[in-house]
């Protein structure tokens, strides 16, 4: 029997995407598998809950166990879009593990993910890794084929809907308020996200997640490298104050989608 897995990020898109698979396949089909990286605002937790009730699913939830800061620690290094080694250890080896132990015993499985028809990029990209997931590299560098049949499929697409479609629809149709971080940030990402190149993001962050924006000073600190090249993030910090209430003077947009999201 196919096995249905929801990729589940915990944002508006992979929650549609969770409820659209149990719609159609019934939820004893469906695993919900969520990879916590203990870094994102404590409200995005009870969002995930919230909707896992929703669903009456449980989420399976394999971890690394650690959080950003422990990773950067332990790296001596700061992650960032070119080098997104955090998502690596916290979101996909924790899941690419568990799809493994999975698929020795569960051949047939189908990987649904909240990628909306605007995001063309992150689903070839995507399906790209599913397929090189079909390999394992034996001794001596040899691919040794994986008969797992393994596929993907994105709901979004199917039903030609937005991330802001779904917001409005767990919202009004289901009842369950959205996470607070979408009032500030454009996705439900760890605060802060390294992968952003945005300086008009780590201004939000500056200005509405201090602890967190103090964290990633220190990180700069410990590690010896800067996130930006043309200043510290300390800079940025004393930079963002003076012009506090106007922190559209830095121009770049902060629509930085991350695999953090799957």
């Amino acid at each position: 029997m196919i096995k249905h897995i929801v990729m589940f990020s915990g944002g508006a898109a992979s929650s549609y995407c969770a409820w659209w698979v149990v719609n159609k396949y019934g939820k004893e089909n469906v695993i919900l598998l969520h990879t916590p990286t203990y870094s994102e605002d404590k409200d995005a937790d009870r969002f995930r809950k919230q909707v896992a009730e929703y669903l009456g699913i449980k989420m399976t939830e394999p971890e690394d166990g650690r959080d950003i800061w422990e990773v950067i620690e332990d790296s001596n290094c700061l992650p960032s879009h070119f080098i997104p080694f955090c998502t690596q250890v916290l979101k996909l080896k924790p899941m690419l593990d568990w799809l493994k132990e999975y698929t020795k015993e569960n051949k047939d499985l189908i990987l649904y993910y909240g990628f909306s028809r605007e995001e063309p990029g992150r689903i070839q990209k995507q399906t790209a890794r599913i397929i090189q997931m079909r390999y394992e590299k034996t001794y001596g560098g040899k691919p040794k084929y994986n008969k797992s049949k393994i596929s993907t499929c994105y709901p979004l697409v199917e039903d030609s809907l937005t991330s802001n479609d779904c917001k409005r629809i767990i919202t009004t149709e289901w009842g369950i308020c959205m996470p607070v971080t979408y009032k500030i940030y454009e996705h439900n990402n760890c605060i802060p996200c390294f992968k952003s190149s945005s300086k008009k993001y780590w201004a939000k962050v500056a200005k509405h997640n201090p602890i967190e924006f103090q964290k990633a000073i220190d990180a700069e600190h410990f590690t010896g490298h800067t996130h930006f090249k043309d200043m510290t993030l300390e800079e940025l910090r004393e930079k963002a104050e003076i012009y506090i209430n106007q922190i559209d003077m830095f121009e770049e947009v902060d629509n930085f989608p991350c695999m953090c999201s799957f």
